[in-house]
């Protein structure tokens, strides 16, 4: 799944446009903070077993230098867009049936990184092929 959700996004070009590919990240895959702006995806919850089909949470973080949240805030509208439109995707041995918006996070600010920073949560429903 996230082999899916991380290529949908480095893959549509209104998104890269604003944050490369190189620059999107998995949220465990980060030793000092990137180039600015970047993206982080998390992913959590796990597809039941043994049918190996569900719902996981997808969270989507775009982190920028401190000041207007405005870029912060149009990739996080290109990355919506993008996943209203996602429907029936079949990568990496899984096929992604939908995503579904849950909500977003309030403007932020991390101290870790020293970035302004929101977030945009999602609901993937989808299944393992061949399970």
């Amino acid at each position: 799944m996230r082999t899916v959700i991380h290529g949908l996004i480095i893959n549509d070009p209104g998104i890269t446009a604003l944050i490369p590919a190189d620059r999107w990240f998995q949220a465990s895959s980060i030793d000092a903070a990137p180039q600015l702006p970047f993206g982080v995806i998390r992913i959590s919850g796990n597809f039941p077993t043994p049918v190996a089909s569900g719902q996981r949470r997808i969270e989507v973080w775009v982190h920028d230098a401190k000041g207007s949240y405005i870029q912060i805030d149009d990739i996080l509208e290109l990355v919506q867009e993008l996943f209203d439109r996602t429907f029936d995707v079949v990568d990496d041995g899984w096929r992604l049936t939908c995503m579904t918006w849950d909500n977003d996070s309030p403007d932020l600010f991390d101290d870790g990184y020293g970035t302004n920073c929101k977030m945009k949560a999602f609901t993937a429903t989808g299944r393992k092929l061949n399970a």
